[in-house]
Formats: C-alpha cells, structure tokens, sequence
C-alpha cells in the first residue's frame, strides 16, 4: 500500500476520533430569548446532514412537569415550511451562535398553516448520564398477569399524552415485508404508543449495505439513527435523529422512544429515501442500516446509546406448511428484548408470515406448536384452531401465545432469560371443530376404584351429532357421597381454575403454568368431591380437614384465600377434534368402606 494512503487513512482516523469525543459548546435555558434565531440539523435525503432555520417563540416553562421546559419555536428555511414538522426529525441538534440549546421533539396542532416545534433543552437530556445502572427485580408476594390487551392499554397510559394539538413529534416505525393488511390491525395501538407506521425495506443485522452502498456507516451529529426493533426476513425499525455525542456516548429523539426506561434496542445508521410532505402529517421514509451500538435508556427527555455495545436478541424460527404438504417455508427473523413490545411485535411477525403463506379464508383446521427457550428450559406448547370459512382466526392464536409472553416479561420474581423461540404452523383444509353436547354413564352409581364407560355427544361444524364412548377411572381414594364429574374443552377447565386464582408465588410457579396449558384437541375430564378445599394464589388445596382450613383461612390471608370443593384427578383424553364446549354428571359414590369426611 502506498505511503501517501498510509498517511491519508491514519488522518482520517485521527479526524473521526477527535469528532467524536468533542465536546459540544452548550447555551443553558435561561439565556435564550425570544427573537433569537438559529439551525437546526437533520438529513432530508440519503445520509447529509442539512441545516435549517428556526426562530425562538417564547420558553414553555414546566410544560413537560418541574423542572423539564419546551423551547417553543417556528421552523425557518425553504425545506422546513415546505414539509413542516417530519416525522423522524426527531432529535434534530438545534444551535445558537454556535451553542447545542437542545433537540427538536415536539410539534403543534395538526394542518397548521405554521411549522411550529417545541425543543428539548439539551441540559434535560444530559441529565440522563447520571441514571444508575438498571435495579434488579425484587420478589413480590403474588403476581396476576395481565392479557395481551391489558398490557398494551398499560403501555399507552405511561406514554406522554398529546392534549391542545401538543404532541411528540412521531416516530416513524419502518416496516420491511409485511402485508398492509396485517399493519391496519395494528395501527390505531401503534399510534396511540406515539409511532406512525410507514411501509419500508427490509433491514438485516448485517447492514443491508449490498442493497444499499450509500448506507452510513458511522453516526453523526444530525444524522439518522434507527432503533431496530425486528430484523432478518422481516423488519421493524423506529427511525429519528443524532442530538450529541460523546465519545461513545449518543443522544437521540429528544422525546421518549417508547417510554420503558432500562431497554436494550439494536442502535444503527439509517439511510432516509425520501420525505413524504403530507399536511396531515410529514415523515421520513427510511431504512436501518449497520448495528453500531445499544440503545440502552428510554427516558422522557431522550433515548441514549453506547456505541461499540453489542445487543442481545431473540432468535425466532417460523415453518409454515401449507395445506398440500409443499413448499414449507422456514423464516428467520431476531427479536429485541423488551417487556411491553416484544410479545405484540411477534404476534405481529407471526400473524404477517400466516397471513402472506396460508390460504385460511376458505376454512379449514390451524396447528400452532413450538418451544420457547428460557432459563435453559424447551417450554413447549401446542394448539389447534378450527377456521370457518372467512374467519381470521390467526388474530386468536397469535393472542394465545402473546398473552403467554406478556405474562412471562412481565413477572415481577426475576428478568427471564430468553434464548430463542421455533414456531411450526400447518393448515390442513379439513373443519375438525366439535362441540360437547351432553355425557352420560349406564349407571350413577359408581365404587372407588372403578372404570366406568363414558358417553359423550359430539356434534360437528355441520351439525352432525355422533357418540364417543371413553373409558374413565373412578380414583379409589374417592370418600362416599356426590361426585360431580365436568367434561369440558381446554378453556372450561383453564376458565374453571383463573376463577379461584388469586395469583403467582413463584417464577417456577409461573413458567410451569404458563407452558403446560391444555390443548385445546383433549376431552378434558375433572372430578369434584363436596370435600372442602381452598385456592390460595396459583395453588388449588384438595381435601383439607376443617382443622387446616381454620389455620389457613384467617384475617391476614382472607383477601388471598377461596373455599372450594375438592377438584379431584383430571383425566385428559386426546381426540381429532377442536373440542368446545362443557357438560357435567353427577354421580353417587357407594362403598360401605367409606364414608363422608
């Protein structure tokens, strides 16, 4: 290599290197006024950096709560009116006289004839270097998680909320690969999370710089930063701009991500395509680009990155296999870690790769299996969904196996340690739904010990009624007196036992609740003694003498504990049916060698 290159690649290093660890000249609040004019810096097309005006209105002091002001301004410059406030101008590095007063974040009104933002001071983001690392959970008594939709509505209420036409400016979440169908169910959800969903190209860790030479390959003041969310076949990435660095240490948004706090996002250049100018609303149209950093705080005044750290993710594996038995496809896809939007952003990735591969419009029967790898543990599970014709039954299933991962992200006991997650999915064309119409035995009398026939009537998706005969053992342990045996789906008896549930004591607790669930394909049959019982937190007690439920039961524990009859053994019995539906019998235990406790 020549000499001259030597010098002139060893120059370069030296310029970026000093760049980066600058320090930038800051302008504290109380010295702005208003009339002061400046720039700010954001890229409106490829990876350069532009200026553009802005004039200070006045100074909101508080507006955000004590102490977190907004510098009210009016965007100036050609590019700036024509488009107004974009989408992904988020964290726009603004200057006076040369001095960093903050980033651009907020916005005004909707359809304004004005391109009014509001800037975050950019001592209110520093403040943020000064958080300590992130706490360790503490044990809790009892944990009850909450469904799939109880946590988004959670997630919405801690974001900051838009009220007068004051809102954050929006963060673009680019979506490479999916269908606008699958985007339209989630849309109003992302929208209300501060996101507007733009159709995009696929980004995958390595880059996407083949498809892309001019993508950045570094970060830079004013310069696109992407948050990536999912990446491989398909991808999902929050898009906004660079507000300060220091040395490795990156600011950006000027405004909450998503507003979680302690988080571990994927940091990556991006490359902007486009601005599409809309006065409902302007964004930039873009694409991640090469993984530099974490993204490792989301606050409501920032989101800080450390360049040079490497993300942990969720590798996922999806296998669709049509109805015909050809062409499975296997997609790969990586998942970033987060308690409030990694369950919704797979149930989106899942219901996309069903809805692109599986033809379920016309009917037909859903198989949903897998294993998620967590704490070191292949949890499995496993689940039939009959399909009418015109039904979009992936909605349900993908719920199913969410409300599953909110609950296990959210336990309050210790952060789980999840490695992968492989998902298998096949149609078959045929309806296999049943219902449990009513059972019967030849005889209500029945001895401990027994095995009795039972009957169940069945009726198909056509109304076709059949009869299915199951041998059943009576437990010969069961006193004397009433017996009532429940025959139901999957459901009933899950149904049956959350109603006396007053919650988890343990994360072991959790995990083996969570992935032994019933299927939904099992004739599930359950006995009941009159024998008293109680249902404290995840725990169902059988056949407790009145002594220790006396003990059990006492001021300190009443608002924890449920009397119950005694469930007795569970039977589950497979079929080649999605089973719906619930009956019961009552029998008579008889046997001159028991007698009711």
């Amino acid at each position: 290599m020549p000499k001259r290159f030597h010098i002139l690649a060893a120059t370069a290093l030296i310029c970026f290197a000093s760049a980066a660890q600058a320090e930038e000249v800051l302008m504290p609040v109380h010295e702005i006024q208003r009339g002061m004019e400046g720039t700010c810096r954001t890229v409106f097309q490829g990876k350069t950096v532009e200026p553009f005006g802005f004039k200070v209105l006045s100074l909101m002091q508080g507006m955000l709560g004590p102490g977190q002001d907004v510098i009210l301004t009016r965007l100036t410059g050609d590019k700036a009116e024509f488009t107004g406030v974009v989408a992904g101008m988020s964290g726009s590095p603004c200057y006076i006289n040369g001095k960093l007063i903050g980033a651009l974040a907020y916005r005004f009104g909707n359809f304004t004839k004005e391109p009014i933002a509001g800037i975050t001071p950019i001592q209110n983001m520093l403040d943020i270097f000064k958080l300590p690392p992130e706490p360790a959970k503490t044990a809790s008594n009892t944990y009850t998680p909450q469904t799939y939709q109880q946590s988004l509505s959670q997630l919405q209420k801690t974001m900051p909320v838009a009220s007068a036409g004051f809102q954050r400016i929006s963060t673009p979440l680019s979506f490479g690969g999916f269908r606008s169908e699958v985007l339209a169910h989630y849309q109003a959800d992302l929208e209300k999370l501060g996101f507007q969903t733009v159709m995009g190209g696929i980004s995958t860790p390595s880059a996407g710089s083949i498809a892309n030479p001019d993508m950045p390959d570094r970060l830079e003041m004013g310069g696109a930063v992407a948050g990536q969310m999912v990446r491989g076949d398909l991808s999902i990435d929050g898009t906004g701009t660079v507000s300060y660095i220091d040395k490795n240490r990156v600011l950006a948004f000027g405004h909450p991500f998503f507003n979680e706090g302690y988080v571990q996002i994927p940091m990556a250049t991006a490359y902007i395509h486009h601005i599409l100018s809309s006065e409902a609303g302007s964004y930039k149209m873009s694409q991640s680009g090469r993984e530099v950093g974490t993204i490792v705080q989301d606050r409501l005044t920032a989101i800080y990155g450390e360049i040079g750290k490497k993300t942990p993710m969720i590798p996922m594996q999806i296998q669709v296999q049509d109805s015909a038995s050809v062409d499975p496809a296997q997609l790969k896809l990586e998942v970033f870690q987060s308690p409030s939007l990694t369950p919704m952003l797979m149930a989106m990735s899942i219901h996309n790769v069903l809805t692109s591969r599986l033809n379920y419009n016309l009917g037909g029967t859903l198989l949903l299996e897998g294993s998620l790898n967590v704490d070191g543990q292949n949890l499995k599970f496993r689940n039939d969904y009959t399909i009418e014709q015109g039904q979009d039954v992936v909605i349900v299933a993908v719920q199913d196996l969410a409300n599953s991962l909110f609950a296990l992200w959210g336990n309050p006991f210790q952060k789980p340690d999840i490695r992968g997650l492989n998902l298998k999915v096949s149609l078959k064309p045929q309806q296999r739904q049943a219902q449990i119409r009513r059972i019967w035995t030849d005889s209500d009398e029945v001895k401990p010990g027994d095995s009795v026939t039972l009957h169940v009537e069945l009726s198909n998706w056509r109304q076709e009624r059949e009869i299915r005969n199951f041998k059943m053992q009576i437990p010969a342990n069961t006193p004397y007196g009433p017996l009532t045996l429940l025959a139901g789906d999957a459901r009933a008896i899950d149904g049956l036992e959350a109603s006396v549930r007053t919650g988890f004591t343990g994360y072991n607790d959790l995990l083996s609740h969570l992935f032994s669930q019933r299927s939904n394909s099992d004739l599930h049959l359950m006995l009941i003694t009159n024998e008293g019982g109680m249902a404290q937190h995840s725990t169902l007690m059988a056949k407790l003498p009145a002594s220790v439920q006396e003990l059990l039961f006492t001021a300190e524990t009443e608002s924890l504990t449920i009397p119950i009859r005694s469930p007795g053994s569970e039977q589950r019995i497979a079929t080649d049916a999605d089973l719906k539906g619930q009956a019961s019998l009552q029998l008579w235990v008889t046997s001159h060698a028991k007698a009711i406790n």
